[in-house]
């Protein structure tokens, strides 16, 4: 059974030592991809910690490692130097440099029907190491652990910015049968808050969460119960009706069920999980 490791406070170096040794045993040889979440303004939380990131190579020393993630200046918003970002001094500390897939040339490949293109240092890695952060607007919008890998798709992806019709979850969907193993360090201390698409008047809610696991699609399951508690006015749907996941269930890679490891002393009314019916789709219930 997929198993989602979780902690409460603040402690991410910790907690990712703690988890990291629970799960460093399915890293396989070969090289691997260190997949941050990178907005070119802004740091935290709008860009995965630094201590999430600097304790994670740390942990990488030795090992075959590449930092990147893909991403385009923003309109209307002026880029810091890439030297000067916040995650790009980690990289530089342990004597990495911290790489736009979108600069990069990509090729196509097959998934299914269809194709999706990526830079090569994509497929190329024996194992993919993403640390996303969480961001919600209205209208039932969360980016998370599954929309992290929307930086590994070629900017000239068809559908890769399309949300009609699910457009762009159905392609990230497919990508994730596409890719290698993947471990997931999640920060949901702060969730990135934001009244609509298009203002920069936005603020952090405080959740003091960190998750870790295999599947990117468990972690998004659990945060979506977790916001949908705190943040009714958001209309945040349920698992069958939020788009990432229903993409994922479509695509057979969202888990029937999962396993909750809390480290430490777990909150008071934990998380419990069941197994959806074939029916119903993927449900937590209290």
């Amino acid at each position: 059974m997929t198993m989602v490791i979780l902690a409460q406070g603040r402690d991410r170096r910790q907690f990712i030592r703690d988890s990291f040794k629970r799960l460093a045993g399915r890293i396989p040889s070969g090289p691997i991809l260190v997949k941050p979440k990178v907005d070119p303004v802004e740091g935290y939380p709008a860009s995965t910690h630094p201590e999430v990131l600097d304790e994670i190579l740390t942990l990488l020393s030795g090992r075959d490692v590449t930092v990147a993630d893909g991403w385009d200046d923003p309109p209307f918003r002026t880029p810091a130097p890439g030297a000067a970002h916040p995650l790009a001094r980690v990289c530089q500390k342990h004597g990495l440099e911290l790489k736009n897939l979108h600069l990069l040339p990509s090729v196509g490949h097959r998934a299914g029907s269809e194709e999706i293109r990526l830079a090569d240092a994509v497929l190329s890695a024996a194992c993919i190491v993403s640390l996303p952060v969480f961001h919600c607007i209205p209208a039932g919008k969360l980016s998370g652990a599954l929309n992290n890998w929307h930086g590994l798709l070629a900017p000239e992806q068809p559908g890769r910015l399309v949300s009609g019709r699910g457009q762009s979850h159905r392609v990230l969907a497919l990508l994730a049968r596409m890719l290698p193993p993947a471990l997931v360090f999640a920060d949901a201390t702060e969730v990135l808050l934001q009244p609509n698409a298009f203002v920069q008047d936005r603020q952090a809610l405080t959740v003091g969460v960190m998750l870790a696991g295999e599947s990117p699609a468990a972690i998004d399951s659990f945060m979506l119960r977790r916001l949908r508690d705190a943040l009714p006015g958001f209309r945040i749907g349920d698992e069958t009706s939020f788009p990432p996941l229903r993409a994922a269930r479509d695509q057979g890679i969202l888990p029937r069920a999962y396993q909750l490891e809390w480290l430490g002393e777990p909150p008071p009314k934990p998380l419990p999980h069941r197994p959806a019916s074939p029916t119903a789709g993927w449900r937590l219930s209290l």
